[in-house]
């Protein structure tokens, strides 16, 4: 089976159950071959839509041979249109260099083609958690289009409020990763505003205000991040919405803040937290506290902040050519804060001109955040050097 396919179905499942307040029945959620009709459906029209002026008739007649026969006799669309289908998943490109369809889709394509299709926009419309699913899979592989065309026709219904608040969630997260944080903010605030009148949805109502409150990170409106991240912990107390407060409190200057909070997270989430346990031991890295070794010991050490917070660990305990080995590679992209990181490591190994040039940079704050205005005096010091 396609993973795309299995992400469809599970998608679709999970949101006819997500909402069930008792046990959970197979009457209760939808037919897997429903959904993958469904998924035909969507990608028939448009891909008679962009290649054969919408005549979806005429796109049947191309494909239906190949769900209904094998053999190395049967007619292939054309080029650019089996392509088309293949980048949706409807065909496959096989071991014997033919366009194919998987057996596991035949059966659904053979159901959505045994309606007119005439008649396809009114099932689509009655199956607004598919076509939510759809856009929720699309997402992944980057098919902005399709995630925007399908969530777009769901904010249409007025009567359908759950829907249209996942449809504004989808939409917050195409803009956040096409990198329009300002139309990402717009987006989740409207599906925070339109799940907040719902029953049940503290969760997902603390999720969007985590996800506005790391864009505001983002932009440097720390003050209004700690506003919506405090709103989100009051409806769900979970350690990685601690963990994002605690990094908005640390880049407002709250440090003893930041740490409280990261404690707390610790304690409540115990060795299930490593997100929590590694940024407490990259701010206490920062502050030069001895308790930071053993923190980051203790996680992995994939990140360039991460390495470079190890690295200054180790350089107050004084393993100074352990610490210089362990910096990460670093280039005009690079963090400020592990930038200052790396100042700090070089001054203690006595390369001062490197520590000078390090706390420079970072002092320009080419990465995503600047520093935080309680490490500026320090990388004033290391230029001075």
């Amino acid at each position: 089976m396609e993973p795309l396919h299995l992400q469809l179905v599970c998608a679709a499942l999970w949101e006819a159950a997500r909402w069930s307040d008792g046990p959970i029945s197979a009457d209760d959620l939808p037919d897997a071959d429903d959904i993958l009709a469904g998924h035909c459906r969507r990608v028939l029209r448009e891909v008679a839509h962009e290649h054969l002026d919408d005549d979806v008739e005429h796109l049947l007649t191309l494909v239906r041979p190949l769900a209904e026969a094998e053999g190395a006799d049967r007619e292939e669309p054309p080029q650019r249109i089996a392509a088309a289908l293949a980048a949706r998943r409807l065909l496959r490109f096989g071991d014997k260099g033919r366009y194919e369809m998987s057996t596991r889709l035949a059966g659904p394509f053979q159901r959505a083609a045994s309606v007119p299709p005439s008649t396809w926009p009114e099932k689509e419309a009655q199956d607004g958690g598919d076509r939510l699913a759809a856009a929720e899979a699309a997402l992944h592989p980057g098919w902005f289009d399709v995630v925007e065309r399908l969530v777009r026709e769901e904010t249409r219904d007025p009567s359908a409020p759950r829907s249209r608040a996942q449809a504004e969630s989808l939409l917050g997260d195409v803009a956040y990763v096409n990198g329009d944080l300002d139309t990402a903010l717009t987006h989740y605030r409207e599906a925070y505003r339109l799940f907040d009148v719902l029953r049940g949805t503290d969760q997902i109502v603390a999720t969007l205000l985590t996800a506005v409150g790391r864009i505001l990170m983002d932009q440097n409106a720390y003050r209004a991040a700690v506003t919506e991240l405090r709103s989100a912990l009051r409806r769900c107390p979970e350690p990685v919405i601690q963990t994002e407060l605690a990094w908005a409190l640390w880049y407002l200057g709250q440090e003893s803040g930041a740490v409280d909070m990261l404690n707390g997270a610790l304690r409540t989430g115990g060795d299930d937290t490593p997100e929590a346990l590694r940024a407490r031991g990259e701010i206490l890295s920062d502050l030069s506290d001895p308790r930071a070794l053993d923190d980051l010991k203790r996680v992995p050490r994939e990140l360039a902040s991460t390495q470079a917070a190890y690295a200054l660990a180790l350089a107050r305990e004084g393993d100074l050519r352990e610490a210089v080995e362990a910096l990460p590679p670093l280039g005009v992209d690079s963090d400020p804060t592990t930038l200052l990181r790396a100042a700090r490591v070089m001054a203690a190994a006595g390369r001062h001109a490197e520590a000078a040039r390090l706390a420079q940079a970072a002092r320009a704050g080419c990465g995503r955040r600047p520093l935080p205005a309680q490490l500026m005096a320090e990388a004033d010091r290391l230029i001075a050097l």
